[in-house]
Protein backbone atom coordinates (compact mmCIF):
# COMPACT_ATOMS: atom_id res chain seq x y z
CA UNK A 1 0.00 0.00 0.00
CA UNK A 2 1.14 3.55 -0.71
CA UNK A 3 2.66 5.50 2.45
CA UNK A 4 0.99 8.87 2.12
CA UNK A 5 2.53 10.46 5.68
CA UNK A 6 5.59 9.56 7.96
CA UNK A 7 6.65 10.09 11.20
CA UNK A 8 9.48 10.71 12.54
CA UNK A 9 10.16 9.89 16.66
CA UNK A 10 12.82 11.64 18.45
CA UNK A 11 13.34 9.06 21.91
CA UNK A 12 14.67 9.87 24.75
CA UNK A 13 14.35 8.98 28.33
CA UNK A 14 11.13 10.27 29.55
CA UNK A 15 9.97 12.00 26.42
CA UNK A 16 8.98 11.36 22.46
CA UNK A 17 8.78 13.85 19.90
CA UNK A 18 6.66 13.76 17.27
CA UNK A 19 6.72 14.92 13.81
CA UNK A 20 4.14 14.65 11.08
CA UNK A 21 5.19 15.16 7.24
CA UNK A 22 3.03 14.16 4.47
CA UNK A 23 4.68 12.64 1.04
CA UNK A 24 5.60 15.71 -0.24
CA UNK A 25 8.20 16.70 2.62
CA UNK A 26 5.69 19.40 4.27
CA UNK A 27 5.71 19.35 7.51
CA UNK A 28 1.98 19.02 9.69
CA UNK A 29 2.14 18.88 12.94
CA UNK A 30 4.57 18.15 15.75
CA UNK A 31 3.54 17.32 19.70
CA UNK A 32 6.01 16.15 22.79
CA UNK A 33 4.51 13.27 24.74
CA UNK A 34 5.64 10.72 27.55
CA UNK A 35 7.89 7.75 26.96
CA UNK A 36 4.86 6.01 28.46
CA UNK A 37 2.33 3.60 26.63
CA UNK A 38 -0.44 5.10 27.46
CA UNK A 39 1.01 8.41 26.16
CA UNK A 40 1.61 7.16 23.28
CA UNK A 41 -1.56 4.98 22.17
CA UNK A 42 -3.76 8.68 23.45
CA UNK A 43 -1.49 10.69 21.50
CA UNK A 44 -2.02 8.35 18.41
CA UNK A 45 -5.66 8.18 18.28
CA UNK A 46 -6.10 11.92 18.48
CA UNK A 47 -3.65 12.75 15.52
CA UNK A 48 -5.91 9.74 13.73
CA UNK A 49 -8.97 11.05 14.11
CA UNK A 50 -7.89 15.13 13.75
CA UNK A 51 -5.55 13.90 10.06
CA UNK A 52 -8.08 10.89 9.09
CA UNK A 53 -4.76 8.72 9.31
CA UNK A 54 -4.53 5.38 8.21
CA UNK A 55 -2.29 3.07 10.15
CA UNK A 56 -1.52 1.24 6.52
CA UNK A 57 -0.72 5.00 4.57
CA UNK A 58 1.37 5.64 7.67
CA UNK A 59 5.21 4.99 8.13
CA UNK A 60 7.34 5.13 11.73
CA UNK A 61 11.06 6.18 11.85
CA UNK A 62 13.00 6.67 15.45
CA UNK A 63 16.65 6.24 15.86
CA UNK A 64 17.91 3.51 17.81
CA UNK A 65 18.36 4.63 22.15
CA UNK A 66 18.58 0.81 23.26
CA UNK A 67 16.42 0.68 26.41
CA UNK A 68 14.58 3.88 25.75
CA UNK A 69 12.83 2.09 22.21
CA UNK A 70 11.61 -0.38 24.31
CA UNK A 71 7.77 1.03 25.12
CA UNK A 72 7.32 2.49 21.53
CA UNK A 73 8.35 -0.63 19.86
CA UNK A 74 6.04 -2.72 22.28
CA UNK A 75 3.47 0.16 21.83
CA UNK A 76 4.05 0.09 17.61
CA UNK A 77 3.78 -3.49 17.54
CA UNK A 78 0.42 -3.44 19.85
CA UNK A 79 -1.50 -0.86 17.81
CA UNK A 80 -0.18 -2.48 14.06
CA UNK A 81 2.10 0.03 13.21
CA UNK A 82 4.91 0.11 10.90
CA UNK A 83 7.72 1.15 12.78
CA UNK A 84 11.74 0.82 11.64
CA UNK A 85 14.79 1.81 13.77
CA UNK A 86 17.91 3.34 12.35
CA UNK A 87 21.10 4.36 12.85
CA UNK A 88 21.14 7.38 14.61
CA UNK A 89 24.75 8.35 12.40
CA UNK A 90 23.16 7.05 8.87
CA UNK A 91 20.40 10.11 9.49
CA UNK A 92 22.69 12.44 10.50
CA UNK A 93 25.36 11.76 7.23
CA UNK A 94 21.86 11.73 4.85
CA UNK A 95 21.21 15.32 6.19
CA UNK A 96 23.88 17.17 4.57
CA UNK A 97 25.79 19.78 6.14
CA UNK A 98 23.19 20.53 8.76
CA UNK A 99 22.81 23.42 11.81
CA UNK A 100 20.92 23.34 15.29
CA UNK A 101 19.65 20.69 17.37
CA UNK A 102 16.56 19.85 19.30
CA UNK A 103 14.38 16.86 19.71
CA UNK A 104 11.99 18.79 17.60
CA UNK A 105 14.16 19.34 15.12
CA UNK A 106 15.58 15.57 15.19
CA UNK A 107 11.96 13.71 14.89
CA UNK A 108 11.61 16.17 11.83
CA UNK A 109 14.93 14.77 10.52
CA UNK A 110 13.99 11.11 11.18
CA UNK A 111 10.24 11.86 9.21
CA UNK A 112 12.40 13.28 6.09
CA UNK A 113 14.84 10.23 6.67
CA UNK A 114 11.94 7.90 6.04
CA UNK A 115 10.51 10.02 3.53
CA UNK A 116 14.02 10.29 1.25
CA UNK A 117 14.79 6.43 1.89
CA UNK A 118 11.91 4.68 1.06
CA UNK A 119 14.12 1.60 0.03
CA UNK A 120 16.08 0.96 3.22
CA UNK A 121 12.64 -0.23 5.30
CA UNK A 122 13.48 -2.86 7.19
CA UNK A 123 10.15 -2.53 9.78
CA UNK A 124 10.44 -3.98 13.27
CA UNK A 125 8.61 -6.87 14.75
CA UNK A 126 7.78 -8.53 18.05
CA UNK A 127 8.31 -11.89 17.96
CA UNK A 128 10.11 -14.53 19.73
CA UNK A 129 13.24 -14.25 17.92
CA UNK A 130 13.70 -10.36 18.69
CA UNK A 131 12.02 -10.94 22.46
CA UNK A 132 14.74 -8.86 24.34
CA UNK A 133 14.66 -11.13 27.48
CA UNK A 134 17.25 -13.20 26.08
CA UNK A 135 19.74 -9.96 25.49
CA UNK A 136 18.65 -8.73 28.94
CA UNK A 137 19.68 -11.95 30.22
CA UNK A 138 22.85 -12.10 29.00
CA UNK A 139 23.65 -8.56 29.63
CA UNK A 140 23.33 -9.40 33.46
CA UNK A 141 25.52 -12.61 33.20
CA UNK A 142 28.38 -10.41 31.41
CA UNK A 143 28.26 -7.59 34.38
CA UNK A 144 28.10 -10.68 37.18
CA UNK A 145 31.37 -11.65 35.56
CA UNK A 146 32.67 -8.40 35.76
CA UNK A 147 32.01 -7.71 38.95
CA UNK A 148 33.49 -10.63 40.24
CA UNK A 149 36.75 -9.93 37.88
CA UNK A 150 36.73 -6.60 39.83
CA UNK A 151 36.79 -8.25 43.07
CA UNK A 152 38.80 -11.20 42.21
CA UNK A 153 42.08 -9.69 40.73
CA UNK A 154 42.60 -6.89 43.13
CA UNK A 155 42.59 -9.23 45.46
CA UNK A 156 44.97 -11.73 44.16
CA UNK A 157 47.42 -8.58 43.38
CA UNK A 158 47.62 -7.99 46.79
CA UNK A 159 47.95 -11.52 48.38
CA UNK A 160 51.37 -11.14 46.08
CA UNK A 161 52.68 -7.80 47.55
CA UNK A 162 50.58 -7.24 51.23
CA UNK A 163 49.37 -10.36 52.27
CA UNK A 164 48.69 -9.28 56.03
CA UNK A 165 46.43 -6.37 54.08
CA UNK A 166 45.00 -9.47 51.92
CA UNK A 167 44.02 -11.52 54.50
CA UNK A 168 42.16 -9.23 56.23
CA UNK A 169 39.91 -8.53 53.38
CA UNK A 170 39.49 -11.88 52.25
CA UNK A 171 36.77 -13.09 54.76
CA UNK A 172 35.15 -9.84 53.81
CA UNK A 173 34.89 -10.94 49.71
CA UNK A 174 34.59 -14.29 49.64
CA UNK A 175 30.46 -14.08 50.55
CA UNK A 176 29.85 -11.97 48.13
CA UNK A 177 31.79 -13.91 45.25
CA UNK A 178 29.82 -17.19 46.98
CA UNK A 179 26.64 -15.50 46.34
CA UNK A 180 27.58 -13.67 42.39
CA UNK A 181 28.38 -17.75 41.18
CA UNK A 182 25.35 -18.54 42.63
CA UNK A 183 23.12 -15.98 40.76
CA UNK A 184 25.34 -16.57 38.08
CA UNK A 185 24.12 -20.37 37.81
CA UNK A 186 20.47 -18.68 38.09
CA UNK A 187 20.47 -16.78 35.18
CA UNK A 188 22.04 -19.10 33.51
CA UNK A 189 18.97 -21.43 34.07
CA UNK A 190 17.12 -18.84 33.21
CA UNK A 191 18.61 -18.72 29.96
CA UNK A 192 18.17 -22.13 29.33
CA UNK A 193 14.79 -21.56 30.23
CA UNK A 194 14.34 -19.28 27.16
CA UNK A 195 15.55 -21.53 25.49
CA UNK A 196 13.31 -24.02 26.09
CA UNK A 197 10.24 -21.92 25.30
CA UNK A 198 11.28 -21.36 21.79
CA UNK A 199 11.95 -24.02 19.57
CA UNK A 200 13.67 -22.40 16.92
CA UNK A 201 15.97 -20.98 18.94
CA UNK A 202 16.60 -24.20 20.68
CA UNK A 203 17.03 -25.81 17.16
CA UNK A 204 19.17 -22.81 16.24
CA UNK A 205 21.45 -23.27 19.02
CA UNK A 206 21.74 -26.93 18.09
CA UNK A 207 23.21 -25.85 14.55
CA UNK A 208 25.72 -23.41 15.61
CA UNK A 209 27.30 -25.61 18.37
CA UNK A 210 27.61 -28.56 16.22
CA UNK A 211 30.25 -25.79 14.28
CA UNK A 212 33.95 -26.37 15.53
CA UNK A 213 34.29 -23.48 17.28
CA UNK A 214 31.47 -22.19 18.38
CA UNK A 215 30.41 -22.51 21.93
CA UNK A 216 27.33 -21.74 23.86
CA UNK A 217 27.96 -18.01 24.57
CA UNK A 218 28.86 -17.13 20.85
CA UNK A 219 25.74 -18.83 19.33
CA UNK A 220 23.47 -17.39 22.23
CA UNK A 221 24.86 -13.78 20.88
CA UNK A 222 24.23 -14.87 17.27
CA UNK A 223 20.88 -15.86 17.53
CA UNK A 224 20.37 -12.37 19.78
CA UNK A 225 22.33 -10.06 17.20
CA UNK A 226 20.95 -11.29 14.28
CA UNK A 227 17.53 -11.97 15.52
CA UNK A 228 17.34 -15.74 14.87
CA UNK A 229 18.92 -15.15 11.72
CA UNK A 230 16.18 -12.84 10.50
CA UNK A 231 17.86 -9.64 10.46
CA UNK A 232 20.45 -9.59 7.77
CA UNK A 233 19.69 -11.00 4.03
CA UNK A 234 23.06 -12.39 3.52
CA UNK A 235 26.16 -13.67 5.43
CA UNK A 236 28.02 -10.51 3.53
CA UNK A 237 25.69 -8.26 5.11
CA UNK A 238 26.28 -10.36 8.60
CA UNK A 239 30.15 -10.29 8.08
CA UNK A 240 29.82 -6.24 7.48
CA UNK A 241 27.73 -5.96 10.78
CA UNK A 242 30.37 -8.11 12.59
CA UNK A 243 33.53 -6.10 11.23
CA UNK A 244 35.48 -8.75 9.43
CA UNK A 245 34.06 -7.80 5.96
CA UNK A 246 37.15 -5.86 4.14
CA UNK A 247 36.58 -2.59 2.60
CA UNK A 248 39.00 -0.75 0.34
CA UNK A 249 40.10 2.71 0.65
CA UNK A 250 41.63 3.85 -3.18
CA UNK A 251 41.08 8.03 -4.56
CA UNK A 252 43.27 8.57 -7.71
CA UNK A 253 46.77 7.18 -8.18
CA UNK A 254 48.23 8.31 -4.84
CA UNK A 255 45.82 7.17 -1.85
CA UNK A 256 45.41 3.50 -1.52
CA UNK A 257 45.47 1.06 1.10
CA UNK A 258 44.89 -2.26 1.38
CA UNK A 259 41.47 -3.43 1.98
CA UNK A 260 41.03 -3.82 6.12
CA UNK A 261 38.16 -4.06 8.41
CA UNK A 262 36.36 -1.48 9.49
CA UNK A 263 35.54 -0.11 13.27
CA UNK A 264 31.92 0.62 12.32
CA UNK A 265 30.77 -2.72 13.65
CA UNK A 266 29.62 -4.97 16.35
CA UNK A 267 32.84 -5.55 18.20
CA UNK A 268 31.77 -7.88 20.68
CA UNK A 269 30.54 -10.69 17.73
CA UNK A 270 33.90 -9.51 16.23
CA UNK A 271 35.65 -11.04 19.33
CA UNK A 272 33.63 -14.14 19.34
CA UNK A 273 33.75 -14.90 16.13
CA UNK A 274 37.66 -14.68 15.91
CA UNK A 275 37.82 -16.51 19.05
CA UNK A 276 35.64 -19.04 17.72
CA UNK A 277 37.82 -19.06 14.28
CA UNK A 278 41.11 -19.77 16.54
CA UNK A 279 39.64 -23.14 18.12
CA UNK A 280 38.47 -24.28 15.12
CA UNK A 281 41.55 -24.15 13.27
CA UNK A 282 43.15 -26.15 15.73
CA UNK A 283 40.62 -29.07 16.18
CA UNK A 284 40.86 -31.50 12.98
CA UNK A 285 38.61 -30.95 10.11
CA UNK A 286 38.45 -28.74 7.07
CA UNK A 287 38.78 -25.40 8.41
CA UNK A 288 42.17 -26.57 10.01
CA UNK A 289 43.47 -28.19 6.30
CA UNK A 290 42.49 -24.63 5.16
CA UNK A 291 43.92 -23.30 7.76
CA UNK A 292 47.28 -25.10 7.02
CA UNK A 293 46.91 -24.44 3.24
CA UNK A 294 46.87 -20.93 4.14
CA UNK A 295 49.28 -19.88 6.48
CA UNK A 296 51.91 -18.60 4.62
CA UNK A 297 54.58 -15.40 5.94
CA UNK A 298 52.85 -13.12 3.35
CA UNK A 299 49.46 -13.91 4.50
CA UNK A 300 48.61 -12.01 7.60
CA UNK A 301 46.74 -14.58 10.72
CA UNK A 302 43.66 -12.61 10.61
CA UNK A 303 43.12 -12.65 7.00
CA UNK A 304 43.08 -16.32 6.76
Amino acid sequence: MTTLFFIGIDVSKLTLDFTLIDADGKVLAHFKTKNEAKDIQTKMKQWAKSFGLVWSQVEFCCEYTGLYNRILNQTAASMGLRLRTVDAREVLMSGGRQRGKSDKKDSERLAQYARRFPEKRAHNEINPLTDKTLEDLLALRNRLRTVANQLKVPQQELQKFDPESARIQQPLIDPILTEIKKQAEEVEKAIDQKLTENPTAQKQMELLTSIPGIGRITALYLIVYTRGFTRFPSAKALACYCGVAPFERQSGTSVYRKPSVSRQANLKLKSLLFTAACAAVKAKGELKSYFVRNNTPWKKYPVI
